[in-house]
């Protein structure tokens, strides 16, 4: 969960370094970017798949459509702290949001 959570950080600041590179900074030159940053990445994900044997590509699969069967409770223990600060920030901000 936390290679998780260091991927996601890295996706967000490819997207963020990429829209501010040229013409400024706008929300739809983020959009596209995050579009385009969303497909590398899927297609990094079909290409592990593509490469891992029949087991492995089940797991992906199920994974990657929500099921806690194969990953189990115990990350979604360690999760908790960072959804619940997640919370508050969200709460707290709900007004600008």
């Amino acid at each position: 969960s936390l290679s998780a959570f260091a991927g996601a950080l890295i996706a967000i600041s490819f997207v963020y370094s990429i829209s501010r590179f040229r013409f400024g900074f706008s929300g739809e030159t983020l959009l596209l970017t995050g579009v385009a940053i969303s497909f590398f990445f899927s297609s990094l994900i079909l290409f592990i798949q593509y490469l891992s044997n029949v087991a492995d590509s089940f797991q992906i699969i199920r994974w990657l459509m929500g099921s806690l069967t194969v990953v189990g409770y115990q990350e979604l223990k360690q999760l908790l702290p960072f959804v619940t600060l997640t919370a508050v920030v969200i709460i707290y901000l709900s007004r600008e949001l």
